[in-house]
């Protein structure tokens, strides 16, 4: 198959370690750092978002405002499926040039990690995707005579583990401080 076309940027392309980090990708690559940028300001500024989060989280609060709480929840169906179909053509036609059965290999469990971790918050989700995105990437760059490739292959899925490990911890932690009742000091 044919692959999406790499983008070099000639100033910052030349640069050692920046060049490698923001030139010689996909549109699709660019785009999506434009998607991120977009949502964090629409999760600010944006009456959409607001109605988005009541469609599922308070759907009768959205219906009394006057708000179609169906409208809003095929409405987020349709931006999901989107963003799944970019992050599959950028898998199979910008990275691979090939499609295989399974070629995900269950990250898709380290997105739905990412996204139980950041809590909503668009910045977290970002720098937490870096972070699984860097597991991966390593788990491909380590050689096989320093560390056998399956320990190397399941360094996403071990990031994402302890991930849920330190989240369980403090949530309960966070639910403690709650629970407690603090006397009043007079």
């Amino acid at each position: 198959m044919e692959s999406i076309p790499k983008i070099d940027i000639p100033i910052i392309g030349d640069i050692p370690i920046i060049g490698g980090i923001f030139s010689g990708h996909t549109v699709l690559t660019y785009l999506c750092w434009f998607l991120v940028i977009l949502t964090g300001l629409a999760v600010r500024h944006s009456v959409i978002v607001r109605r988005l989060k009541a469609s599922g989280e308070y759907p009768e609060a959205l219906s009394t405002a006057g708000g179609s709480v169906l409208s809003m929840r095929i409405f987020a169906q349709v931006w999901c499926f989107s963003l799944c179909a970019l992050a599959g053509v950028q898998l199979s036609l910008g990275q691979l040039s090939l499609f295989t059965e399974g070629m995900t290999s269950g990250l898709g469990f380290v997105a739905l990690a990412a996204v139980i971790f950041s809590r909503g918050r668009v910045v977290w989700l970002a720098a937490i995707s870096l972070v699984f995105g860097m597991a991966n990437a390593a788990a491909i760059v380590i050689p096989q005579d320093i560390l056998p490739p399956q320990f190397a292959q399941m360094m996403p899925y071990v990031v994402a583990l302890v991930g849920l490990i330190v989240l369980a911890k403090t949530s309960k932690e966070a639910a403690i401080r709650i629970s407690t009742p603090v006397l009043d000091q007079r």
